[in-house]
């Protein structure tokens, strides 16, 4: 439970130092004079205040808010400071660019203080000026705050909007406002110093715990692992004595290895020696059989130059044997050739015959050419003569096939646009369908039922289905005039016809069915305008709402008696410009996509503006059909289709005409193309006897170039014959000198195979030395391997004993005596003794029970010794710093308590005395903190009483209090806070439940 404290002081008033504000003059940062242009519904006002109490009265919608938020914004503040929206922009008077805010502040110097905020209505932004002189938004605002003037703190700027958030503050805001609002910075800037250093001091407590939890768990686990450690430490002495017996066995092992090494390697390179004699030998050998196969190779030389010489001679030999025997072919050839002449001679000769007995027949053959020729110009005539009766007929026919072809694309045409009507007849039923099934239903009852039977008057189908929009663009404007209820309600002529349709819709259960019914036939609807739309072009203006669309006459006169569409101008952008200008009595329009209304206030005077942007995309009137055009392109379907078919019979008979002329023309044709025929015939008999007259001289040409050419193969015969002869004579010679060659071949082969037994021989001795060296060789060989093996077995003695040496060897003669000092201390030296030892050693490890974690257990044994002495350190530290920040507590605390105190006892003192004079009670206290650092729970406790029937003071809750108590308390609170703190200014906007509470 929190305790309460208040201060209370005994004495006279002369005790009690109680600091006023001086209001006879004015103080620095007091408002001299506001200026706003074009700002919310102002365009130009001038407001200056005295240096005392302002009140700014009026009417509602009169301006007084506009001028509390103009100076919370000419002071640098945002919308959201007054709960307004969050775009600056939306300030600037509708219509205008730039919004301007002036204010001027008291200084004590000759220049008082000049600030200005320029808002732009485009771009959201602003500019920002002290003394006329651009700046930044951070600099602008430091300017301000340099005259104490907070525009977020609620104690000194109270708008309409945050009255509530205010009266929502609880004892923790109150104090830290009423902090902010007084002129000793120091008591606020404490007391969040306190609050900070509490939360370390809180902080450090906890962790101080943290650390000492850590070092006793730290300690409890070493405690454990201490006797691991004991036993591992006994475990690591003997590992540590059997390395070094491990080690002297090795290197024991090396000495032996080395010694028996040596021995062998020695007896190694007598071995080698021998080897190389014996191949010393084997070598000389080999320079003999050399030299001997040389005299070899030259003999062989010998013998292939002979048998070059004999192959040579064969080759001639046979080159002439084969010239004469190509000599022979051509005989045969040439004899073939010359038997093929004389065939194709005779066949020339037989052919030559026959073709002039068929020129001969030919020519017999006549034809009377001039009598076709008089007979074929006849016939001309008269098909001419019948061509020049056709062709008006052929003329007229194609005039009509013309027509005809025009008059169907036209159909085509019309077609196409009742189809786009139909298609959007279509699309109207699919929209009614899809978003009103109920009002469906009720259309489809109305399109089947007898009317004329059931109502009195004309009944149409839902509003929007009746108006045709001329230009579909111009549907937004309409569907944003005409109510939603209205654009889907079913319309009647008369009112007793919509009771009966609603009777209807009952009995059937139809759900949001809506219905409206027209004026009265007996009362006068003007659809005329008030303005001629032509005296409203200037200003942008250029038509009506009403002459956008066409419906029935009925649905006209609703729509002109209830939203006044025959005065409801449409324009473009440029209206905006003039709305000034307008005539009083336009108050509504469409400017573009703009949707304005224009009215005037009732106190001012002034024209009030609202516009708003409306949507580019129709809803109901997407389908608009029209209904004169479908009828107009009926009737001019219509026409078209007569017109057709008279052009059709015309058709018919002129094809009649133009058969009847055909049939006539035909037996003149047929002679014609007879008599064609038979000059052509002759024609080509004609062509046929000049080609066979030129055939036959070309085959007589032919036969005389194949005589002349027998004789040129009689005399190529003959002399192929000569040259035969003189072929077979060069023959007979070559074969004497091919005799000769021969012989000398024979003789010098025989030479070569003797020479080949001595080497055979020599080769077999080559043979036997080799087989006796190989085998020393494999002997060497293998005593080699037995060398290298012993050698390798040597190098893994090595690097065993250098391994349990760590690397150390007894060449490293200064490293290496450590050790072998240790070696010496061993008395066994046998390898059998030392392996013994290894043993017993080995015997002693296995006896003791290690942990198999032991190395990482005693690894984490030490890590954790290192952290015990850091996390001690740490508690040392953190000691040392929780005294002094204790220290530094109560120092400041020494200092900023009675302060506060203070404070809080003038607050109480004026707000008792302004309580009293309502005939109320009240206290202002300090709330304190259960524990000696909670600073957090620090605050102002209000506490009144307002009426006698209640028994103490209570204290200020959304419960306990009315709202107009709480708002008296509010206003109360802040006279009391003026009296004690030094703000230029405090403004307080429109505490209408303070007034009521007065009353």
């Amino acid at each position: 439970m929190k305790n309460s404290a208040s201060t209370s002081r005994s004495g006279d008033d002369s005790e009690v130092s109680i600091k006023k504000r001086k209001v006879d003059h004015m103080v620095e940062g007091s408002i001299v004079k506001v200026v706003l242009k074009n700002f919310m519904t102002f365009s130009e006002v001038v407001y200056t205040p005295n240096s005392k109490l302002n009140l700014i009265l009026g009417p509602n919608g009169s301006g007084k808010s506009s001028i509390v938020t103009a100076l919370i914004l000419g002071f640098g503040g945002n919308p959201k400071d007054i709960n307004r929206g969050d775009k600056v922009s939306q300030f600037v008077k509708l219509g205008k660019s730039v919004a301007d805010i002036s204010i001027e502040l008291y200084k004590r110097s000759n220049q008082n203080m000049n600030l200005r905020r320029t808002i732009f209505a485009s771009n959201d932004t602003c500019h920002y000026y002290v003394n006329s002189i651009l700046v930044s938004k951070k600099k602008y605002n430091d300017v301000v705050e340099s005259f104490n003037i907070k525009v977020h703190n609620l104690c000194q700027f109270l708008p309409q909007d945050r009255l509530e958030d205010f009266s929502k503050l609880d004892s923790k805001g109150l104090l830290v406002n009423a902090l902010q609002s007084i002129e000793n910075k120091d008591l606020l800037d404490n007391f969040e110093k306190l609050k900070t250093l509490a939360d370390s001091i809180t902080s450090h407590d906890g962790d101080k715990k943290r650390l000492q939890d850590n070092i006793r768990l730290e300690v409890a686990v070493n405690l454990k692992l201490e006797t691991i450690v004991s036993t591992f430490t006994e475990k690591k002495s003997l590992e540590e004595q059997l390395l070094v017996v491990l080690q002297k066995r090795c290197w024991s092992l090396y000495i032996l290895a080395w010694k028996q090494i040596s021995s062998e390697k020695k007896q190694f390179e007598e071995s080698k020696k021998h080897n190389n004699a014996a191949l010393s030998l084997i070598n000389q050998h080999r320079e003999k059989i050399k030299k001997k196969k040389l005299g070899e190779n030259n003999l062989k030389n010998v013998v292939l130059q002979n048998a070059n010489i004999v192959s040579k001679i064969m080759d001639k030999l046979n080159n002439q044997v084969g010239a004469a025997e190509c000599h022979v072919s051509d005989i045969n050839t040439l004899k073939k050739t010359v038997k093929k002449s004389s065939i194709k001679i005779e066949d020339l000769l037989e052919s030559i015959s026959s073709m002039e007995e068929k020129l001969q027949s030919i020519k017999n053959e006549t034809l009377n050419v001039e009598e076709c020729k008089l007979e074929l110009a006849k016939i001309n005539d008269n098909i001419q003569t019948i061509d020049s009766n056709i062709f008006p007929v052929r003329s007229n026919l194609e005039s009509v096939k013309n027509k005809l072809r025009g008059l169907t694309e036209k159909m085509y045409a019309i077609d196409q646009e009742l189809e786009r009507e139909k298609r959007k007849e279509d699309g109207k039923n699919q929209l009614l369908q899809r978003k009103f099934p109920e009002m469906w239903k009720a259309i489809k009852w109305l399109r089947n039922c007898d009317k004329t039977t059931i109502f009195n008057g004309q009944v149409f189908e839902p509003l929007f289905t009746q108006i045709e929009v001329y230009d579909q663009k111009n549907a937004k404007y309409i569907e944003n005039i005409i109510n939603y209820r209205d654009m889907i309600a079913f319309v009647f002529e008369y009112a007793e016809d919509l009771t009966t349709f609603n009777k209807i819709v009952k009995q059937e259960r139809w759900q949001k069915i809506n219905s409206i019914s027209a004026p009265p036939a007996n009362i006068k609807i003007n659809e005329t305008p008030n303005y001629d739309i032509n005296n409203l072009r200037q200003f942008g203006f250029h038509t009506y709402a009403l002459d956008m669309i066409q419906a029935p006459t009925v649905i006209r006169r609703y729509l002109a008696r209830n939203y006044d569409m025959q005065n409801i101008p449409i324009g473009s952008k440029e209206v905006i410009n003039n709305l000034q200008s307008l005539p009083s009595n336009i108050g509504f329009f469409f400017a573009g996509n703009d949707q304005v209304h224009i009215k005037t206030s009732n106190y001012t005077g002034e024209k009030i503006t609202r516009q708003s942007q409306i949507s580019n995309e129709a809803q109901f009137l997407l389908f608009s059909v029209d209904s004169n055009l479908i009828k107009s392109l009926n009737i001019r379907k219509e026409e078209a289709r007569v017109n057709c078919e008279h052009f059709e019979q015309q058709q018919i008979e002129f094809n009649n005409q133009l058969r009847i002329a055909e049939d006539s023309r035909q037996p003149f044709i047929a002679r014609k193309k007879e008599i064609q025929g038979s000059f052509l015939k002759f024609q080509n008999r004609q062509k046929a006897l000049d080609k066979m007259i030129k055939d036959i001289e070309f085959k007589k040409s032919e036969l005389k170039t194949e005589k002349e050419r027998l004789i040129k193969l009689s005399d190529q015969n003959s002399q192929l014959i000569s040259k035969y002869f003189d072929s077979m004579n060069g023959v007979i010679d070559m074969l004497d000198s091919y005799s000769t060659s021969l012989k000398y071949l024979i003789a010098s082969t025989f030479v070569v195979s003797y020479c080949y037994i001595d080497m055979e021989e020599e080769n077999k001795v080559l043979k036997q030395l080799k087989q006796l060296y190989a085998t020393s060789l494999n002997n060497f060989n293998e005593y080699l391997k037995y060398i290298q093996s012993l050698d390798s077995e040597f190098k893994k003695i090595h690097d065993v004993a250098v391994h349990w040496s760590k690397g150390l060897s007894p060449y490293d003669k200064t490293l290496f005596q450590p050790m072998k000092d240790k070696f010496d201390a061993i008395e066994e030296s046998d390898i059998e003794d030392l392996d013994v030892l290894i043993v017993e050693k080995k015997a002693k490890l296995n006896c003791l029970n290690i942990d198999p974690n032991a190395p990482q257990l005693i690894k984490e044994y030490k890590e954790r010794k290192i952290k015990i002495k850091n996390l001690e350190k740490k508690l040392e530290t953190l000691n040392l710093s929780a005294e002094t920040k204790a220290y530094e507590i109560d120092k400041l605390y020494t200092e900023w308590f009675p302060k506060i105190q203070e404070l809080t006892y003038l607050l109480s003192v004026n707000f008792q005395k302004f309580l009293t004079s309502f005939g109320c009670k009240g206290i202002i206290e300090l709330d304190i903190g259960v524990t000696r650092y909670d600073f957090q729970a620090y605050g102002l406790l209000i506490k009144v009483q307002f009426r006698n029937d209640l028994p103490s003071l209570r204290l200020l809750d959304a419960k306990s209090q009315s709202g107009g108590e709480r708002a008296l308390t509010t206003a109360l609170f802040l006279l009391s806070l003026q009296e004690v703190t030094h703000f230029p200014f405090r403004i307080v906007d429109e505490i209408n439940q303070v007034r009521w509470l007065l009353k």
